[in-house]
């Protein structure tokens, strides 16, 4: 068989990627395949360029204007450079690697609950930035979620929205922010053994969260005084509070 080759070049420095595919693939989607490139994640695209502007994916002047920001994001992967093939097409991006942790090792649910608060102010921060860029989170999965030793990372921005500067999304993405915080915790919450019932309830919980203005300010009177703690403590009492409640 035909050894595949794909030289890829990197638009800031026109440094090379001699063959894409004997780079170690560490993830995929339905929009691209990602590659591990030095410290770089390198996120090959599916799609041509109509299509990609059809479904609303990583179109050339998104992932330009995700550069731009780029450096202001803490906890949101964004693409920092643009790579293109051999014929000067775009067809890839570039992001930090985010070095995941071994959850067998170190299972999310024992991390302390003042590393997962830090985690996510400074992504309310970055959800702050999308406001600014006027760009609507969008697309939010279990796939969304990376771990590393700092927590929370969240990735896979090609069906994020940019929206015209005088509609106002801020609405829109607080409701995103805490949803993603909630679906995360009820993922924590969430139980083979539950009952559709349960499941249900908890599915309600994460509703209710979502629309709730003062998540945020309700997550931190809660959990303050618990800090050392780790976060399972918190959701093994909500998880309890939540289905004996109703």
């Amino acid at each position: 068989m035909e050894k595949k080759v794909k030289q890829l070049r990197f638009a800031n420095n026109l440094k090379s990627i001699d063959n894409l595919y004997e780079l170690k693939k560490i993830g995929a989607g339905h929009d691209g395949i990602i590659y591990e490139y030095e410290n770089q994640a390198i996120k090959e695209l599916k799609y041509d360029l109509d299509t990609r502007k059809q479904q609303c994916l990583m179109t050339f002047d998104k992932v330009q204007y995700f550069i731009e920001w780029s450096k202001y994001f803490k906890r949101i992967v964004a693409p920092h450079d643009i790579l293109l093939d051999n014929d000067g097409m775009y067809c890839a991006y570039s992001m930090d690697l985010i070095k995941k942790i071994d959850l067998n090792d170190y299972p999310i649910s024992n991390t302390p609950i003042n590393i997962f608060l830090n985690s996510i102010h400074e992504l309310y921060e970055d959800f702050e930035i999308l406001n600014k860029m006027h760009v609507l989170a969008k697309d939010i999965n279990s796939g969304s979620y990376l771990f590393d030793e700092n927590f929370i990372h969240l990735c896979d921005l090609d069906k994020y929205i940019i929206y015209p500067e005088y509609k106002s999304i801020n609405f829109m993405n607080k409701k995103i922010y805490n949803y993603t915080i909630s679906k995360f915790l009820y993922s924590l919450m969430y139980d083979k053994s539950l009952s559709k019932e349960d499941l249900k309830k908890l599915s309600n919980w994460v509703r209710k969260c979502s629309g709730n203005n003062i998540f945020l300010n309700q997550l931190d009177e809660e959990l303050t005084p618990i800090l050392n703690e780790p976060i399972s403590e918190y959701t093994n009492n909500v998880k309890k509070k939540i289905l004996v409640k109703s």
